[in-house]
């Protein structure tokens, strides 16, 4: 082998050598972007101690990431708690008191679930039960983010806590419900005929604390003249569209025992 072909050969292998130590190097610096990647504030489902999210986001699991496709576990107990049948249970419930009530059924709507679904780990992870959102948010400007602020849907709130004893099931959800129909405002807000759609969000704490957030819709056109009236003209307006649901229903008051 001649001297020309060994410088080459010697200069292709140190070339080889840097590009290795390179590429290793360049890698090592990287970013960790696994379930454990805080820079993403994505941490993994145990909330590791040494996993801390962006100031403004819970440790618990950040609302930016929030869909229905990547939902957070639910029940902080280690139970299996599944979003689509815990709030399919809890509007079960709440549709068969709107039936016997004479008003039309809900219908979940997804910008309302993703509302309930963000503010009852909001509630969970911040412990505390409000409609208005742990950053300060009224329930109207904490809708804006998944509705959008020139939405064509207006919208109220409802939560509630309650113990949650062993694995939640439906019949802990009916006891629940239950008592949001019982409360003097239920006739204005959960069995109120001019709210159509709905969102449900549920959650539970390591100390079996339930968080409920109830997040009620309709169309625009119908709201905005009501929104516009006294107290007085509002429950006038209300009463005579409960009625001509009532009717179109073909409703007719329950027997008395």
């Amino acid at each position: 082998m001649n001297e020309r072909a060994k410088i080459i050969i010697t200069n292709l292998i140190t070339a080889v050598i840097v590009c290795a130590v390179t590429s290793a190097i360049f890698l090592f610096a990287l970013p960790n972007h696994n379930s454990n990647s805080c820079n993403d504030c994505t941490c993994n489902e145990n909330q590791s101690n040494d996993c801390t999210c962006n100031e403004n986001q819970s440790n618990d699991y950040p609302n930016e990431f929030i869909s229905l496709e990547r939902i957070p576990p639910l029940d902080l107990r280690g139970y299996d708690l599944d979003h689509f049948e815990v709030t399919q249970w809890f509007l079960d419930r709440i549709n068969y008191h709107r039936v016997n009530f004479g008003v039309d059924p809900y219908v979940f709507y997804e910008p309302a679930v993703l509302t309930s679904l963000e503010h009852t780990l909001d509630m969970r992870n911040n412990n505390f039960v409000a409609n208005r959102a742990s950053d300060g948010r009224t329930h109207q400007q904490r809708h804006d983010r998944w509705f959008g602020v020139d939405r064509t849907k207006v919208t109220s709130a409802s939560v509630r806590s309650r113990q949650v004893n062993g694995p939640m099931t439906r019949e802990q959800a009916n006891v629940i419900v239950d008592g949001i129909v019982s409360d003097d405002t239920a006739e204005a807000f959960i069995l109120n005929p001019t709210y159509r759609y709905l969102g449900i969000g549920f959650s539970v704490n390591t100390q079996g604390r339930g968080k409920l957030s109830i997040t009620m819709s309709t169309g625009n056109d119908m709201r905005r003249a009501h929104h516009a009236r006294s107290a007085a003209e509002r429950e006038e307006h209300r009463l005579a569209y409960l009625e001509e649901v009532r009717a179109r229903r073909g409703w007719t008051p329950p027997a008395e025992e």
